[in-house]
């Protein structure tokens, strides 16, 4: 129950199968205890009674497991957003520190640079718009998410953020988006300018790979 309601990776195919085979095997070694065994006796008058009672337990078990952590964002709930559980503690460790100003992020490096993406696309009911929302590898890693039309053929039209490890921010406008190619400017913290190519492909298991480079302009600066 614990591994259920406070696992980061509940709904993962393997983690379902770990608690499957685990539940199964409890099930089939309570079932062979609890058979009648030879002439009637005080014990096997009890015996239908506690595999009732572990039939009700099991599937109160699997309602709350389907209502709660199966469903998205239970971990945000149970965990405080942070997948420990142990957020209080987590606030307490930190106390005496948290006095001190915290450091104000960094502008983007003035320099170019180019990264590798991976993440999920969802489309619109009626298909007339995109969200994407994707982790950035390497440098300046982060994530970026990105709503725009599937299709833009006039002006800069959409939004786009971008928040790297750093936590430098960049936002802006999807200037272009065309088969699997999105064209961005953003402004990043410092009012410094960035022109952001994106390439995307689908993969065979529905997720979005591709690669982003960055093209710093007016008022980009080395943080």
């Amino acid at each position: 129950m614990h591994g259920i309601g406070n696992g980061t990776d509940t709904r993962a195919p393997w983690a379902l199968a770990i608690y499957g085979i685990s539940v199964a095997l409890v099930v089939v070694l309570l079932a062979l205890r609890l058979r009648p065994r030879g002439i009637a006796r005080p014990a096997n008058l009890i015996r239908p009674a506690v595999g009732g009672l572990a039939l009700v337990a099991l599937v109160a078990a699997g309602v709350w497991t389907y209502a709660g952590p199966m469903q998205p964002g239970w971990n945000a709930v149970a965990n405080n957003g942070h997948g420990s559980g142990s957020a209080t503690a987590a606030t307490s460790a930190t106390a005496p520190s948290a006095v001190a100003k915290a450091p104000q992020p960094a502008p983007l490096a003035a320099q170019a640079f180019t990264a590798d993406l991976a993440g999920s696309l969802q489309q619109s009911a009626d298909g007339g718009t995109l969200l994407i929302d994707a982790n950035i590898a390497g440098t300046p890693g982060g994530r970026f998410q990105l709503q725009a039309p599937a299709t833009i053929d006039g002006g800069p039209s959409g939004t786009f953020k971008m928040r790297t490890a750093a936590g430098t921010t960049c936002v802006g406008k999807v200037a272009t988006l065309r088969r699997g190619q999105v064209g961005v400017t953003c402004t990043d913290q410092a009012g410094g300018t960035w022109t952001i190519a994106i390439q995307l492909e689908l993969a065979q298991d529905g997720t979005i790979i591709g690669r982003m480079s960055g093209q710093p302009g007016k008022g980009a600066a080395a943080g």
